[in-house]
């Protein structure tokens, strides 16, 4: 990996990233016509995914391509150029307490999560901050305009990994990387990693988690002081 441009697509965990590693797997998916479709299995092939305790990398599959490794670990030294993806902090901790209690079994109070340690709203924020406050070369992408203008944002990915492509690929790729298709696929084939029984792919929608979370005053108040930290989060959000 010594002279390759190395990208790491990173977010807190249920933010988003899944979805957009699948945008550029089936990116780069057409340009290599390797598999008939883009799945919960071989994408860990073509961006293998980095864990914070990982100390070698797995080579990615099409290494004539620009290699891109996903991530949840917060910023360091070596992730110089970094497509971050940010969601509702409402939105994400709602969906994250659902994957915790679902997919490991952690059986977790709404509030627990808001508060832990680990899965929480502190994390998060920082987890962010990391990377916006350091890393060099950094394309920020919200869950939000995924939704709202995917073909835009996946081209914005495009042309920060440097990939000539055109737009019929852009556009096809979105629309298999749709949350519909990404359902459709999982039901299918299951998750090389998944939990019998727990779909990953809930439901892709936008304010649902704030509109839960804003219930309970005393949890909103407190993801609402801790994205202070933050500047964009609470530009964004607030």
């Amino acid at each position: 990996m010594k002279n390759k441009k190395i990208f790491y697509l990173t977010s807190f965990p249920k933010s988003g990233n899944t979805w957009v590693n699948f945008t550029i797997a089936n990116m780069y998916n057409q340009l290599t016509g390797r598999f008939p479709e883009i799945d919960f299995h071989n994408i860990h092939d073509i961006n293998p995914e980095i864990r914070p305790k990982d100390k070698e990398y797995k080579e990615p599959l099409f290494k004539e391509l620009p290699w891109v490794f996903m991530t949840h670990a917060p910023y360091k030294a070596d992730f110089e150029n970094a497509v971050l993806v940010i969601r509702n902090p409402w939105d994400v901790l709602y969906s994250y307490y659902h994957y915790l209690n679902g997919e490991r079994r952690r059986n977790l109070s709404l509030p627990e999560v808001i508060k832990h340690e680990q899965h929480g709203i502190r994390p998060l924020v920082e987890h962010n901050e990391s990377f916006i406050r350091n890393c060099g070369n950094l394309l920020i992408i919200t869950y939000e305009n995924m939704h709202a203008t995917p073909i835009k944002e996946a081209g914005k990915i495009a042309e920060f990994l440097d990939l000539d492509i055109n737009d019929l690929i852009i556009k096809t790729a979105v629309k298999k990387a749709s949350f519909k298709s990404m359902r459709k696929i999982e039901v299918k084939k299951g998750r090389k990693y998944g939990t019998p029984g727990f779909l990953f792919t809930r439901k892709g929608k936008t304010g649902d988690g704030k509109q839960e979370i804003k219930k309970h005053k005393e949890l909103d108040d407190y993801i609402l002081k801790k994205i202070k930290k933050s500047p964009l989060l609470y530009l964004l959000y607030s």
